[in-house]
């Protein structure tokens, strides 16, 4: 038979409601009595129903986490971070990868809705993501990460400066010939990046051809069609990407393709990352 709070409490000699403070740290227990209860507690084997204390407390202590993939180290470093806050305050996170389907993306936030989740931080995919019109018919606290939405809570970067940041940064450093690896078009903060990249590089009187500019999914794999850019006549000093996911992992691979050493480049990618920009040499 699945022990109690009765049961613990019969064995520790003290009141169901004393066990039910000791748990839930809702009124002081002694010492005495606590070390009691932890006996009783270790030798039934008992666990606390999480459904049933949600219920009766209305919090799950338990937060969802929506975010489009877990190959880019971008969304990995999110999670991770999140993961540590909410551990540290008592609560813990669920994680939904959506794979960009924009149908699982929608099912995954209505599930975690349907758990009672005290609240739910999503990066969703695309401007064409269901789940954020679906998002505003629920009673739940939803906060956007990264890719905000106009009158909801959003936590984002200012991705248009961040653009002018990065192409004025290539400028001072004497760069001409650019090429651009770029995600998504239809992502908010990846078109806000660009068209800052862009503005800032005509200010500077730089123009990029359109061959210079590659689209594909922000994850790594997209990042290894540097090589095209590499072997354009002329060849760009520079190139710079719209997530950090790309030059993070460049300079490793660049070694295992084959290149040989003779000229140094310049990589910057446009998130908040650990590594935001590295150099090679070829």
């Amino acid at each position: 038979m699945e022990a109690t709070i009765r049961s613990v409490a019969k064995l520790a000699g003290v009141a169901p409601s004393t066990v039910s403070h000791y748990i839930n740290h809702s009124a002081p227990v002694s010492p005495g009595t606590a070390q009691n209860v932890e006996r009783a507690i270790a030798a039934l084997n008992y666990r606390v129903n999480l459904g049933a204390r949600g219920l009766r407390l209305r919090t799950t202590h338990s937060v969802g986490l929506v975010i489009p993939n877990s190959t880019t180290p971008f969304f990995g470093e999110i999670a991770q971070v999140i993961e540590n806050a909410l551990w540290d305050k008592g609560y813990q996170m669920l994680l939904c990868i959506s794979q960009r389907d924009l149908e699982r993306e929608t099912v995954q936030v209505a599930n975690l809705a349907g758990r009672q989740v005290d609240g739910i931080l999503m990066i969703y995919h695309s401007e064409q993501s269901k789940a954020v019109q679906f998002s505003k018919g629920i009673s739940m606290p939803i906060v956007f990460l990264d890719r905000p939405v106009p009158g909801e809570y959003s936590v984002a970067t200012d991705n248009f400066y961040g653009g002018q940041l990065a192409a004025r940064h290539l400028a001072e450093l004497g760069h001409r010939c650019i090429g651009l690896l770029c995600g998504e078009a239809d992502i908010r903060n990846v078109a806000e990046r660009l068209d800052g990249f862009m503005t800032e590089l005509r200010r500077w009187g730089i123009k990029v051809r359109p061959d210079y500019i590659l689209h594909g999914y922000q994850e790594l794999q997209f990042g290894l069609r540097i090589s095209e850019l590499l072997k354009k006549e002329p060849r760009p000093t520079a190139v710079f990407a719209t997530t950090t996911s790309l030059p993070w992992e460049l300079g490793g691979r660049f070694s295992k393709k084959g290149f040989v050493c003779r000229r140094r480049y310049r990589l910057l990618g446009s998130t908040t990352s650990n590594s935001a920009a590295s150099s090679f040499r070829l």
